[in-house]
């Protein structure tokens, strides 16, 4: 095995007193089998290092060492990867250059190596980063390695680049790939799509409505939809209603009511609201169509909307939705409708539970008003709501002291179970004592 010392470059106006902490590193590493090049997986272990650290040009180092001196193919296969990555964090231009070079070798000499796949898809992305800084050569590269029967990781990595570059050259290539024309995976294919979103100009979004129409896989005709909602289009948002209209498949249906929510707009916020308050409709499209309405941006008339449904509803899922949709939405409205709630002791107890749960989330619930609300109920769902609120509270040392009378006082033993579980949960040396006092008393 070819024993090779590490290269210490040292300046020829090195004084004799800096020269000699150089001088020791150097005998050190000539001494240590381990770093020496004698046990090259230490080398890569000693590079896997300097990566984790930030220090890639001696990782660098390392891994040429570990490719120079390793007899297994493997691990020098996998060196050249791991070489070429840490010069590519170095991001300048004649490393990016030799990183490339490192790959194609790899390429070469080690096709089937662990690392190849991802040699592949790191050498587009170095071509692409070389294009965008003026590298002819590298432009043609990404070109090239966008049209060839390569791995699918590869490709999509170059169409990224090209995309960057040239989108009249990148978009007939993703359609030919997301209509079928071209065999790929599913994944890549889920990509493609994924980069016409992202691109979302018209020519994308057009394209993009276009296999909505055609595709029967229902796993893309939903990315299709949550992809449309994402652009500003509202010739997306009318494709999206179509498809709502005509889908026969719920899952779909829900898809695109959120979708639709999400987009977000009048025109969306009007057709949800006809669906949310229509008692006729399908009580599931109805719970989709008002969890869409928390995402269009209208927040107050959202929550009118759901206080109403508090309290003309029956049904306890919707009742459930309304409260969910409230808890996203920044409004004083909402605020309102938890606070009357929580206070409401005609209301359902399970409701007023969710409610103020939702209430401490937006720090609403105060000390008094908790100790309040023990008070004046019996239902053991609201009073172990409670419990866990009181770890959530901003004032621990008096939340803790609640929760301590709740246990003393507590005749049920299943909430009190749960009390002495949330007492458990303080970091404060009176839970520890009161804890202790529990297990003397037993």
């Amino acid at each position: 095995m070819n024993s090779r010392t590490p290269r210490i470059a040292i300046p020829h106006t090195l004084s004799a007193a800096a020269f000699l902490p150089a001088l020791l590193a150097l005998l050190f590493l000539a001494a240590c089998p381990a770093l020496a090049g004698d046990e090259p997986a230490a080398k890569m272990e000693a590079g896997r290092t300097a990566l984790n650290k930030g220090r890639f040009q001696e990782a660098a180092e390392y891994y040429r060492q570990v490719h120079e001196s390793a007899r297994e193919e493997d691990l020098a296969g996998n060196a050249l990867y791991w070489e070429a990555f840490a010069r590519y964090r170095l991001d300048r231009v004649e490393e990016l250059k030799e990183a490339a070079a490192l790959l194609a070798q790899q390429a070469e000499l080690y096709p089937d190596v662990e690392t190849a796949s991802d040699g592949e898809a790191l050498l587009a992305r170095i071509y692409g980063e070389l294009a965008q800084r003026g590298e002819a050569d590298a432009a043609r590269k990404v070109r090239e390695l966008s049209e060839e029967q390569v791995r699918a990781e590869t490709q999509m990595a170059a169409l990224h680049a090209l995309m960057e570059m040239d989108p009249d050259k990148a978009l007939p290539i993703l359609e030919n790939i997301v209509t079928g024309k071209k065999k790929t995976s599913d994944e890549m294919r889920r990509n493609a799509v994924f980069m016409l979103c992202r691109y979302g100009e018209e020519r994308s979004v057009d394209l993009l409505i276009r296999l909505l129409h055609e595709s029967e896989d229902p796993e893309l005709q939903s990315e299709l939809v949550m992809c449309l909602s994402m652009t500003d289009s509202e010739k997306a948002l009318d494709a999206i209603v179509d498809f709502f209209g005509t889908t026969s498949d719920p899952e779909l249906g829900e898809a695109a009511l959120f979708a639709i929510g999400r987009h977000g707009g009048e025109k969306a916020f009007l057709m949800l609201a006809d669906i949310v308050q229509d008692t006729t409709r399908d009580p599931q499209m109805r719970r989709q169509a008002l969890f869409g309405l928390g995402h269009t941006g209208r927040d107050d008339q959202v929550a009118a909307l759901a206080a109403d449904i508090l309290k003309t509803e029956t049904d306890p899922e919707m009742l459930e939705m309304a409260l969910f949709s409230l808890s996203d939405l920044d409004s004083e409205v909402a605020d309102r409708v938890f606070l009357d709630l929580i206070r409401n002791t005609a209301a359902d107890d399970e409701l007023r539970a969710q409610a103020l749960f939702f209430a401490s989330e937006r720090e609403m619930v105060s000390l008094d008003m908790i100790r309040e609300l023990y008070a004046g109920t019996d239902n053991r769902d609201l009073k172990q709501q409670i419990c866990h609120v009181l770890t959530q509270m901003d004032d621990e040392e008096a939340a803790l002291g609640l929760l301590i009378e709740i246990v003393r006082m507590e005749k049920d033993p299943e909430i009190k179970r749960d009390a002495v579980f949330w007492v458990s949960q303080f970091d404060d040396p009176r839970a520890a004592d009161f804890l202790l006092e529990i297990i003397n008393e037993e």
